[in-house]
């Protein structure tokens, strides 16, 4: 009967594990790239390793998913591989949720079609997928992390090479990786010990490989480095952290009361889901710090996206799963002490509702992860049928239509940060920036320079044979075109900084550029 039932089980998570897998495949064969996964690409297609290094100070994030890019862009793939590699990743990742998880299946699904499995960090091929992997093999390995330190280590260490915004979890588990190896010192073998420090020193390398290259991040990057962190604007960032978090894993159009209250509500839940991780010590320590980090890297320092907020998602997950594990405190027992002493019939009853879901906290927990996780799938389900049916971004249409009509060596000018999308995809066409001065083929979010010397761009192109002037929009109210149109596109969905609108024009150098020369 066991065995019946264990197959059972088995044979319905493959099935959802396949369906699953289907669907998102066939989104990552139709998704164009948009600005910060064609930015990725071209930064490792265009550079050596140590060129990656030293460009990974003014992006910000740690170097992995950028060496993963070169591997592939080196063999000679192309920028259409992308969605394919955060694809096969997610669904490892998926398939361990799926077979390995200690949940009920209703759980486990709801973690695949919550959004960031099913499209935002899966489909759409960002570092984030990795992520996906490793925490959950980490929290796989986690009952077993004594046996295998060293491997332990290596998990920890590759999830810290990932995003910033995954340093508090990183942080939190470094330490409770020292205590347990001066708790059992004594008493392990020396061969355990010699495993333990190795997996510990792994995974400190790890950090220092993330630390190193980002440590003047916030200065370099032209972006951060011209926000104000006063303490007001610190502290009301904080306090709505979770309120954006929220509303990230539901907006997918005009916000309105409805989505308002839908996120308020996800707010309060999260609060509540942290409350309820109390009692057991080490996970709710996990749970905080990750909390923290998350909301200073990503709520403070930067903003919340979608693919950021399924992260968020993600780890509460991830935590439930190592509190699988751990032993129980006694923090559910004040209730019982507090409703002795309360006579107002209304209050008791509510602090009786709390005290019993102290006393079922497990349940109770799993309950509310598996709401928080089913409240965005209506959101990931519009944004993959929606990247089925039009496209997400207009990069590989334009490039398209450029490969067609534009002979190869033409030169691309821009006046703001736009190659990537189309570098990613064309990449024996150039692409010249007029902010900098300098041919480029991504984002290089260096300060713009004080003065820009019109004699040297006119130097740079005054031996091209065909240039054109490539303009791009986010909004159609920001077009301002006032050339003669060669080319003109204006679709994809509206989601972040992602271009909406592409225009090619005429470039005459002369009139351009070579009036602006002083005599």
């Amino acid at each position: 009967m066991g065995e019946k039932k264990i197959s059972k089980n088995n044979a319905v998570c493959g099935a959802v594990f396949v369906f699953y897998a289907v669907l998102t495949l066939i989104g990552a064969l139709n998704h164009e790239l948009w600005f910060d996964e064609a930015q990725a690409w071209t930064i490792a297609r265009d550079n050596t390793i140590s060129g990656i290094f030293r460009q990974l100070g003014y992006e910000g994030h740690p170097p992995l998913w950028y060496l993963i890019l070169y591997i592939f862009s080196h063999l000679g793939f192309e920028c259409t591989v992308i969605p394919l590699i955060s694809w096969f990743i997610t669904a490892a990742a998926a398939a361990v949720v799926m077979f390995k998880a200690p949940f009920h299946i209703v759980t486990k699904s709801a973690v695949l079609f919550s959004g960031g499995f099913l499209y935002f960090n899966s489909v759409m091929s960002r570092v984030y997928c990795l992520i996906n992997l490793f925490a959950v093999l980490i929290a796989w390995l986690y009952p077993k992390r004594k046996e295998h330190p060293i491997l332990f280590g290596l998990l920890i260490a590759l999830l810290a090479n990932t995003h910033i915004c995954i340093s508090g979890f990183i942080g939190i588990m470094g330490i409770f990786m020292i205590t347990d190896l001066f708790r059992g010192f004594k008493t392990n073998s020396p061969r355990q010990n010699a495993a333990e420090i190795a997996g510990l020193a792994v995974s400190g390398a790890g950090v220092l490989l993330m630390v190193l290259p980002l440590l003047n991040s916030l200065s370099l990057n032209s972006s951060t480095s011209k926000n104000n962190y006063t303490f007001n604007v610190i502290v009301s960032s904080a306090l709505e952290s979770f309120s954006n978090i929220s509303m990230s894993l539901i907006e997918y159009g005009d916000r309105n009361l409805f989505m308002y209250i839908i996120s308020g509500t996800l707010a309060i839940i999260f609060i509540a889901e942290f409350i309820l991780m109390r009692h057991k010590t080490r996970p709710f320590l996990v749970l905080l710090f990750f909390c923290i980090f998350y909301i200073i890297t990503s709520g403070i320092f930067w903003y919340t996206i979608p693919n950021r907020a399924h992260i968020f998602i993600l780890m509460f997950f991830i935590t439930a799963w190592t509190a699988e594990y751990e032993p129980c405190n006694n923090a559910g027992r004040m209730w019982s002490e507090i409703n002795t002493k309360i006579e107002t019939r209304v209050i008791k009853k509510i602090i009786d509702f709390i005290r019993r879901s102290d006393e079922g906290f497990k349940r109770s927990f799993n309950i509310i992860m598996t709401l928080i996780l089913i409240i965005p799938i209506p959101t990931g389900v519009y944004f993959l049928f929606r990247d089925y049916v039009k496209p997400f971004s207009p990069s590989e249409t334009a490039a398209g239509y450029i490969k067609e009509n534009f002979p190869e060596n033409s030169v691309f000018i821009t006046g703001d940060k736009i190659a990537p999308f189309l570098s990613a995809y064309l990449p024996e066409y150039n692409f010249y920036s007029l902010d900098y001065g300098e041919f480029y083929t991504y984002c290089c979010h260096k300060k713009l320079p004080e003065n820009i010397s019109y004699q040297k761009i006119y130097n740079d192109l005054k031996n091209c044979e065909n240039i054109y002037f490539l303009n791009a929009y986010v909004e159609i109210d920001f077009i301002q075109s006032n050339r003669n149109i060669i080319y003109s596109i204006r679709d994809g969905i509206p989601f972040g900084v992602n271009i909406r609108y592409i225009e090619i024009s005429e470039f005459d150098l002369e009139k351009e550029i070579g009036r602006l020369i002083p005599e």
